[in-house]
Order: C-alpha cells, then sequence, then structure tokens
C-alpha cells in the first residue's frame, strides 16, 4: 500500500475520532457514554495500525525497497 492511501485513511480515521469525541461529550448517560469510548478507543487502535504501516512503508521507501 502505498503512502498516499495510507495518510487517507489516517485522515479518515482521525475525523472519525472527531466525531466520536463530539458524540462522548454529548452523551447523556453512562451507558452511551462508555458505548462511545469503547468505539473511541477501536478506532485508536485502528489508527495506530495505519500509522504503523505508513512507518514501515516509508522506512521501506527510505532503503529503496518497495
Amino acid at each position: 500500500m502505498d503512502i498516499h492511501n495510507l495518510k487517507q485513511k489516517i485522515d479518515a480515521s482521525g475525523k472519525k475520532l472527531n466525531t466520536l469525541g463530539q458524540e462522548y461529550a454529548r452523551a447523556k448517560d453512562d451507558v452511551s457514554a462508555r458505548k462511545v469510548l469503547v468505539k473511541f478507543f477501536n478506532e485508536i487502535a485502528v489508527q495506530n495500525l495505519f500509522l504503523a504501516e505508513q512507518i514501515a512503508q516509508l522506512d521501506r521507501n527510505q532503503k529503496g525497497i518497495r
């Protein structure tokens, strides 16, 4: 996967995190707030995976490996 595709996925994930953060702030009770937090932490894990892939690709590009 190239850097451009990874950047798009990271940006989309960042927007989703922003939306989930706003949803958490609007939560009216503990149960709904916890549900949003679970989604938020799951999305953070997804974004970390994308960032790790991007770092690995940058390393490969720097070394001249495709």
